[in-house]
């Protein structure tokens, strides 16, 4: 049996576009069962100094003390630190590249950019870099719904950038949506926030949560064991966490990951130790500039990336970040490298790949 403790660090909802966090992680220690005792004590042992009520990243990371305990977790007791880290303004791009390019309201493209693809990622990196068109997208879904005037002026902006770009195939099947296209892509936020009461289904909690779980599940099933999850309790997230644990405890594509519980953070240290990956995390890309040259912060990130190799040898990303694709030298600077650095030609990407993405091409 293995458990799975999640907390998260630089939560703002739906505001995506907060300067003063940018950045969203949820994530934590996936542990053997049987050993959570002493994983207990040791993290009780190493922050025995400690007069706080619970051990927060918000109150101050001693980065000696941080390695201290994940070498512990890591190379003691096995644990794998599995989070998900998401620059907030490049959900944005991405949202916008899911609305308009999904088949079901767009009638010019299949079914080719439902899933992760290249393609999907060229557009998003490509439309990430148009400021004035994620402030504008950002309102849909930090209210969970939009004036068809409003999204009529994207639509504009959005085909105006893929012009500029020399992108014109692209740019044609922006251009010839209708208002009543746009009129359902508004309807799918309004019926997913209902009507922008329950605003929590448009934060990114769910989809990265999802995410790391569907990579657990697939570790999981290899080494024939049941993963059980606990979680932070997040306030308003309830009914979030019901509908994941109903998910979870049926027969889906997930098999091996059930849903326990939510768990308060001062009564469990093992959410306490999640809080300290997320919040090492978050810290070390806000202040990255100065701690890339930190040889502690970059010996724990290296052992990350080390981990990461190892385990996408069988396909699984027990981390990953959801960010332009620059994003990956931020991680690797991080980890000290200062190597020569590959220029991702994303309309290149989208040159190359979106007759794929045009309706007649695929089958949708």
């Amino acid at each position: 049996m293995l458990a799975l403790y999640f907390d998260e660090s630089g939560n703002t909802g739906t505001n995506y576009l907060d300067v003063k966090q940018p950045y969203f992680v949820y994530g934590g220690w996936l542990i053997e069962k049987e050993k959570e005792n002493e994983i207990c004590e040791s993290v009780e042992r190493i922050f025995c100094g400690s007069r706080a009520k619970e051990l927060k990243s918000k109150k101050g990371l001693k980065y000696e003390r941080v390695k201290e305990l994940f070498n512990i977790l890591i190379f003691k007791f096995n644990a794998v630190p599995v989070f998900g880290v998401a620059d907030k303004r490049y959900m944005v791009a991405a949202k916008i590249i899911e609305t308009f390019f999904d088949h079901w309201y767009n009638p010019n493209v299949n079914g080719y950019l439902t899933y992760r693809t290249g393609l999907k990622k060229a557009l998003a990196d490509s439309v990430s870099k148009d400021d004035s068109l994620l402030v504008a997208f950002s309102k849909i879904i930090h209210n969970g719904t939009i004036e068809l005037e409003e999204m009529r002026s994207i639509k504009v902006a959005l085909s105006n950038h893929f012009k500029n770009e020399n992108l014109l195939d692209v740019q044609r099947t922006i251009s010839d949506l209708s208002d009543e296209n746009l009129q359902e892509m508004i309807k799918e936020f309004e019926d997913v926030s209902k009507n922008g009461s329950e605003k929590r289904w448009l934060t990114l909690v769910e989809p990265i949560l999802i995410d790391r779980i569907l990579n657990i599940d697939i570790y999981a099933r290899i080494i024939n064991k049941q993963v059980n999850l606990y979680v932070d309790e997040l306030w308003g997230y309830q009914n979030v966490f019901e509908e994941l644990r109903d998910i979870l405890n049926k027969e889906t594509i997930i098999t091996n990951v059930k849903f326990v519980k939510q768990c308060k953070s001062d009564e469990s240290l093992l959410i306490q130790a999640a809080d300290l990956l997320c919040g090492f995390v978050f810290n070390t890309l806000m202040e990255i500039e100065v701690l890339m040259k930190n040889e502690t912060v970059n010996t724990i990130w290296q052992d990350f990336i080390i981990i990461n190799e190892t385990f996408k040898k069988n396909n699984i990303k027990v981390w990953d970040y959801y960010a332009h694709s620059d994003f990956e030298y931020e991680i690797l600077g991080l980890g000290g490298y200062e190597g020569p650095k590959r220029k991702v030609d994303c309309n290149k990407i989208i040159r190359r790949d979106f007759s794929k993405a045009l309706k007649g091409e695929i089958d949708a």
